[in-house]
């Protein structure tokens, strides 16, 4: 009698036709400058720049050199963090964000990840989550956004 597969018998639990979702993730965490297996967020020692990553307008690196400071404010649909350098003011909004306080004034942050808000309630529990980043060019007189999900070409 057939009591179904055997261990032996079994595939590999990685099934060799994942979803398109699953493998476009597992794409960009490749892709991702850093070792760290977190999604939004990367910390290291010896960190001298910092990568801020959009979902769909880009990727920039700034060097922590440049970096003049940072403010963290909750509200009420959750955090922001303005980052300041010298040509450039990031702001990340999102949940969980002043946990990265202490990496920030370390400068240990390497990276920064927006993730589109429908994949937020994959993150882990408790994890820093950026839901939306926004570049300015602090040289662009008009103010217009460079980069992030309401940006301005």
């Amino acid at each position: 009698p057939d009591d179904g597969p055997h261990l032996s018998e079994t595939s590999n639990p990685i099934h060799p036709t994942m979803s398109t979702l699953h493998a476009s993730l597992a794409q960009r965490r490749a892709e991702t400058p850093s070792d760290d297996p977190r999604l939004c967020y990367a910390v290291a020692n010896a960190v001298a720049a910092v990568t801020f990553t959009t979902w769909k307008t880009g990727v920039w690196v700034l060097p922590w050199i440049h970096f003049l400071g940072a403010h963290h404010v909750a509200h009420a649909k959750g955090e922001r963090i303005a980052f300041v350098f010298a040509h450039h003011e990031i702001t990340a909004e999102g949940i969980a964000l002043a946990m990265l306080m202490p990496e920030i004034a370390a400068t240990r942050l390497s990276a920064l990840r927006e993730v589109p808000e429908r994949f937020a309630a994959d993150m882990p529990a408790g994890e820093p989550c950026v839901l939306r980043l926004v570049i300015k060019s602090r040289m662009d007189l008009a103010g217009g956004a460079i980069g992030g999900s309401d940006s301005v070409s």
